[in-house]
């Protein structure tokens, strides 16, 4: 399982880490810091770095938001505040795939620029099994595109929406109760079965099994039984059966 992850460092790549701890992958990043800034063309943009690095990116934070909290006490504000901008050289996932490995899941946690590098990925999209990407459901970032644009691009791609993961929800207010639903990681797998390979079919198996999505796992096993290589997938088509085997994928009640 080849992964791509934009955005950050061996040790932060989000979701798709519970699918890595279960399945042999290699893991590519790339990070604009060390002169990798991923966007929609081969060009030049400003990369802003935050003193709060977690913020930092290439859209800068919408001031309609930094009165918000989402974590604690801490304002959304005080977790944009700049510290320098430089210019920065910018390539697609497109251009880089052509020197690496094909992926087969993307993963991208960028600051709002999610849809940006999905439009640089139009023809490694064609073969990527899983895409994992940060989303938002308000514009905390000046220029960014939503969660529903994000899912409107995938679509055509026969992409399907399977879990959103570390949801944040904000406040307008002081803290009290729940607040909006305002960022989450959203996670794609593809449904065109019939559009790929035996290998393919088996390693979008093991994506979903590594999710926790074994009815999926199950379907897919089904269709490669006569080439099936990995144990894992293996014994879980001959346990299918097994009432307790059923009972601990339910989880806790």
């Amino acid at each position: 399982m080849i992964v791509y992850h934009v955005g950050g460092g061996d040790n932060e790549i989000g979701p798709i880490t519970q699918v890595c701890n279960q399945f042999p992958y290699t893991l590519v990043t790339f990070e604009a810091l060390d002169g990798e800034c991923v966007s929609d063309k081969i060009g030049e943009d400003v990369f802003r770095l935050n003193t709060a690095p977690l913020s930092s990116g290439l859209l800068p934070p919408n001031p309609a938001y930094a009165h918000e909290m989402h974590t604690g006490d801490v304002t959304w504000g005080a977790n944009t505040i700049l510290d320098k901008a430089f210019p920065v050289k910018t390539t697609t996932i497109d251009e880089l795939a052509k020197t690496r490995p094909q992926p087969d899941v993307l993963s991208i946690d960028c600051q709002g620029a999610e849809l940006r590098i999905l439009w640089g990925a139009k023809e490694t999209l064609k073969n990527v099994l899983c895409v994992v990407a940060e989303v938002e459901f308000v514009p905390i970032y000046e220029g960014q595109h939503l969660f529903h644009e994000q899912m409107a691009y995938l679509l055509p791609y026969h992409f399907r929406l399977m879990e959103l993961f570390s949801r944040q929800y904000w406040s307008p207010g002081e803290p009290f109760g729940n607040g909006f639903l305002t960022v989450a990681e959203a996670a794609w797998l593809r449904t065109d079965y019939e559009n790929l390979t035996p290998a393919q079919i088996e390693t979008l198996a093991q994506i979903a099994a590594g999710f926790g999505r074994l009815s999926t796992a199950l379907l897919l096993t089904s269709k490669i039984l006569d080439t099936c290589k990995c144990p894992t997938l293996l014994a879980l088509w001959e346990h299918r059966n097994n009432p307790e085997v059923r009972r601990l994928a339910k989880g806790p009640e």
